[in-house]
């Protein structure tokens, strides 16, 4: 038996929802049949702030069940087989026989990631530890390194996934897989703690290198929350079996993309090469910072910025997919401070943001 407390929180509802779709005919529904359903087997237990209006005029526990069904996507507990239609998946249901008593679940890298699932309160090997990967050791492996580029990551990435079954996997299994092969090339500024996302740099740059490798068509996103190589991908790996560096034209730049050419392997010196990288380090840095900038604000660390500097990060959240982000900074922008073109275009993000959720 279940011990819920005031469901108030995002993370509240996720048991509860899971619950409700296992209890369905099919273990599946409707968006809107899903949502009121849950409502009416847990409305005395939710909280009243979740029967005010949005913006949009949904109901914020509408809204948050939303968000909660896009973070349970991610972790492989629900899924979409039609659009519109919500599921429960085989391992949710595993989820729930194996946690009876639980009322939340947890993931290792915080709000919204796509890793490991952890019943509230558990210890052990179950849950990562350590900045977000299992088994870390007490002391830091030493050299030969070489894991310092994002194309030195997106190599080892692609290695990865060319070895794992179906050439695929969830991304807490890539990552510790990730780990496991190539912890010892990681120089010992990898494991440094980011600021901004708690993680250690060296799992930032393998979500970057993924990015990256996507962008190329080396890798692709056959479903929520799995990670796969392409057959390029596949082709480039056997080709360069001993490369560490993708090389020049693996990642098409704005130019290849509006000719329409297909991006090829070949060399550039060391020179160019170390030009490249530079200046793919200063905007990943100044990408994180900016998203850093973000975050401080909305946890009340830094003051309010002005309304159009607010516009901008609302954009940059968007095309990085930090969804909770676009909403939470739309949310507090004044629309008489900003000129109303910028206002329309902030507002047309955010509401591809939430239609982005809600599908």
């Amino acid at each position: 038996m279940r011990n819920y407390k005031h469901l108030r929180r995002r993370r509240d509802f996720a048991v509860p929802l899971l619950e409700t779709l296992s209890e369905l005919p099919g273990h599946e529904a409707r968006t809107s049949e899903v949502v009121a359903e849950v409502i009416r087997r847990y409305r005395d237990l939710i909280d009243s702030s979740g029967f005010e209006r949005t913006r949009d005029g949904d109901l914020r526990c509408e809204y948050e069940l939303r968000w909660t069904r896009q973070e349970l996507t991610e972790l492989g507990l629900l899924e979409s087989p039609r659009h519109g239609v919500w599921r429960i998946t085989a391992e949710g249901l595993k989820w729930l026989r194996d946690n009876p008593d639980a009322t939340h679940v947890e993931t290792s890298y915080g709000r919204g990631s796509q890793d490991e699932i952890v019943s509230e309160g558990e210890t052990g090997t179950a849950a990562l530890k350590d900045g977000g990967h299992p088994g870390l050791p007490e002391e830091r492996p030493m050299g030969p390194y070489w894991l310092y580029t994002l194309d030195n990551y997106a190599v080892a990435l692609l290695k990865v996934l060319a070895d794992m079954a179906g050439h695929q996997g969830r991304p807490a299994a890539v990552i510790a897989e990730f780990y496991r092969r190539f912890r010892q090339f990681i120089p010992p500024e990898g494991f440094e703690l980011l600021a901004n996302s708690g993680r250690e740099r060296w799992v930032s740059h393998v979500h970057w290198a993924r990015y990256r490798l996507t962008t190329a068509a080396l890798m692709d996103w056959p479903t929520p929350g799995v990670w796969r190589i392409s057959e390029k991908g596949l082709e480039w790996v056997r080709e360069n079996p001993s490369a560490t560096s993708l090389g020049p034209g693996s990642v098409p730049t704005t130019r290849t993309l509006r000719r329409g050419t297909s991006p090829g392997v070949g060399r550039r010196s060391r020179r160019a090469t170390q030009t490249r990288n530079d200046e793919e380090s200063r905007w990943l840095e100044i990408i994180e910072g900016e998203v850093r900038a973000a975050r401080d604000f909305l946890q009340g660390r830094v003051p309010r910025p002005s309304d159009e500097r607010l516009c901008d990060l609302v954009w940059l959240c968007y095309l990085l997919e930090l969804h909770q982000e676009v909403h939470d900074l739309f949310a507090i922008i004044d629309r008489s401070a900003v000129d109303p073109w910028l206002y329309k275009r902030t507002a047309r993000l955010a509401r591809l943001s939430a239609m982005k959720v809600s599908e």
